[in-house]
């Protein structure tokens, strides 16, 4: 019998400036030339850009912007 996943709940919301610590920890992770912290806390609060971020009960896993 195959291992089955663990189910793990994760929600899309809009990204708060407490999620960017997160943020840019996954950025510095996975791009070569990442963005700071702080070129995301601008994006926060503007009305024309869409932010979200996928978190689980512990921590942002993802994010778009």
């Amino acid at each position: 019998m195959a291992a089955r996943a663990q189910s793990t709940d994760v929600t899309i919301r809009p990204a708060h400036e407490s999620d960017l610590d997160d943020v840019a920890a996954i950025e510095r992770t996975v791009f070569a030339d990442p963005w700071s912290r702080r070129s995301f806390v601008d994006l926060v609060d503007a009305r024309q850009v869409l932010f979200l971020v996928a978190s689980d009960s512990n921590s942002v896993v993802g994010y778009a912007v």
